[in-house]
């Protein structure tokens, strides 16, 4: 589960935060498709023990702008 922790880091630091603020069509399918993977990876790893871990490197990486 440690290389799953590493992948979400990943996509985390790659993730458009603001995907769905673009006209572009194509980045929000991508953007929504990475946003997706975030929240499959965070429940695989919440299912397995490590949602603290998870749950703290989102939070680590969503910008303050989003953050309520």
């Amino acid at each position: 589960m440690k290389d799953k922790l590493k992948i979400l880091e990943n996509t985390l630091k790659n993730h458009d935060w603001f995907y769905y603020y673009s006209d572009d069509f194509s980045v929000y399918e991508n953007g929504q498709r990475s946003f997706d993977k975030i929240n499959e990876l965070i429940e695989l790893l919440e299912n397995n023990d490590l949602g603290k871990k998870a749950n703290d490197l989102y939070k680590k990486y969503e910008p303050e702008a989003l953050k309520y």
